[in-house]
């Protein structure tokens, strides 16, 4: 009995001496974005603008166009995780890999940011038939539905 009540203080002895010496010292990693990434919501919308700009103006009777794309979300980035068993159970942490000067958190996923809804301004704007084209290569573009898109006349 004496010897089990020993080894519960030694015990509860070690565990605070190691608190004494205070959280253990995290290392900050950098993390740099991937090729093809984008650097704001903004440029992903400006992106996003060109692309519409591009493909719309291709489409019988619309013309030249304004395109203002809105962003919901901003990007958001999902890291590989390694899980650890360790005394009070299973730990994850983040994997970091080395490489081009120096370590980085390992990217298993990227999701673009959410489209919210785009305003088109085009030449064909004004009669129903090109305005429906709009809305039906907008919606498939962006996934957004009709009700996000806005379609106007240019003056």
């Amino acid at each position: 009995m004496q010897v089990a009540v020993t080894l519960g203080i030694a015990s509860m002895v070690i565990i605070f001496i190691s608190g004494l010496s205070g959280p253990k010292e995290e290392k900050a990693v950098a993390v740099s974005p991937d090729v093809g990434v984008f650097s704001s919501s903004d440029e992903y919308a400006e992106k996003i603008e060109s692309e519409l700009s591009e493909i719309l103006s291709k489409i019988e009777g619309v013309g030249d166009t304004d395109i203002l794309v809105t962003i919901g979300v901003s990007e958001e980035y999902i890291y590989a995780e390694d899980g650890k068993q360790n005394s009070s159970g299973m730990a994850s942490e983040i994997v970091v890999i080395d490489g081009d000067g120096g370590k980085r958190a390992l990217t298993e996923k990227i999701i673009s940011p959410k489209i919210t809804g785009v305003v088109i301004v085009c030449e064909g704007g004004d009669d129903s038939r090109t305005v429906e084209k709009v809305y039906k290569a907008v919606s498939a573009a962006t996934g957004i539905g009709a009700s996000h898109i806005f379609v106007a006349e240019r003056k």
